[in-house]
């Protein structure tokens, strides 16, 4: 017997998390704007807005970000504020949900 999948759930759910990991980086230093990765295969996962999730057979999940960082700023001091403030954000509106959370500069942005 095939296992029936509830795609229209595990979509809102999806769009819920996009929009979670939104809200917490807005208010990173550094970050500019999402990126979507042109390089990475996003088959296995959802990708949107720069943000590529997997959801693994433990019923846990993944999550790769890529940004675009303004060059003024220490990027790795800014992607490990970004990480830890966007890991905090997760585990508090979904507790035990998420197996990693990485954050990728993907561009840096000049100012003019």
């Amino acid at each position: 017997m095939a296992k029936k999948v509830n795609t229209k759930s595990e979509k809102i759910e999806t769009l819920a998390i996009i929009e979670t990991i939104s809200d917490a980086i807005n208010s990173c230093y550094g970050v500019s704007s999402f990126v979507s990765d042109a390089n990475k295969d996003n088959t296995k996962g959802t990708a949107r807005k720069g943000v590529s999730i997997r959801r693994h057979a433990d019923h846990t999940v993944s999550v790769d970000i890529y940004v675009a960082m303004a060059a003024d700023v220490k990027i790795t001091e800014s992607l490990r504020e970004a990480q830890n403030r966007i890991r905090y954000t997760l585990d508090q509106k979904y507790p035990n949900t998420f197996r990693n959370v990485n954050v990728f500069a993907s561009e840096v942005v000049l100012d003019k």
